[in-house]
């Protein structure tokens, strides 16, 4: 979590429950460093939230210490309500305040889906680290929200500018992202998100060369 603790009207208002919290998802592969990231920061901060980013695995800097990616789905929802606890156990206290304050979260583009899918899980008890409250999200906004992942994919490599420059672009970019932890894809096959589902050999190499996103999705999320 990357916390708010400034604006332009000086202290920005803490994660302690004192104010209503909003947690930020970034689209594909971006962060807190995104320009429309820190925007809508900033705004949240002046109109009196406490704000924070949540960034995914590998991205804004962040360590990738397990070969376990961010994806619009798997992982990264547990990953949400990992955050969601530690804002209510930890930053606000626990107890009567963690349980009572209000947590909402905002997401954009494939930040949104995880959002989406985050709030269905919280209705059907699917996926990992349900604590009742403690994970809750009281309300969450979706914005250009791909809701159809294998429609939204097709999109990009048919339409010649979305397959050669935002699919060949943000593939690049996750590749980046990944290739100092190269190494942990290359030690044996790596366990999928569900506990029910095979582990997996990583092609490196291949991994290493992609240029559409699907080919990262297919290989390691």
């Amino acid at each position: 979590l990357d916390v708010v603790r400034s604006s332009v009207h000086g202290a920005a208002k803490a994660l302690d429950g004192s104010a209503a919290i909003v947690l930020l998802v970034s689209g594909l592969g971006g962060g807190s460093q995104g320009a429309y990231v820190q925007n809508m920061a900033t705004t949240l901060a002046e109109q009196g939230f406490a704000v924070a980013v949540l960034n995914m695995r590998a991205c804004a800097g962040t360590v990738l210490k397990t070969p376990r990616l961010f994806s619009a789905y798997r992982g990264s929802t547990d990953d949400v309500r990992v955050a969601v606890k530690y804002v209510r156990s930890v930053l606000v206290g626990g107890g009567s305040a963690g349980a009572d304050a209000q947590v909402f979260v905002l997401g954009w583009s494939n930040g949104g889906t995880i959002v989406v899918n985050t709030l269905a899980e919280q209705a059907t008890r699917e996926g990992k680290g349900h604590h009742d409250t403690l994970t809750s999200i009281t309300a969450a906004v979706a914005l250009a929200t791909p809701h159809d992942m294998v429609k939204s994919t097709a999109i990009c490599e048919e339409r010649f500018l979305s397959r050669w420059v935002y699919n060949r672009h943000v593939a690049r970019n996750i590749v980046k992202q990944l290739d100092p932890y190269v190494d942990l894809y290359r030690r044996g096959p790596i366990a999928r998100w569900s506990d029910d589902e095979p582990s997996v050999d990583i092609d490196v190499d291949l991994l290493l060369g992609a240029t559409r996103i699907r080919e990262i999705d297919e290989a390691i999320t």
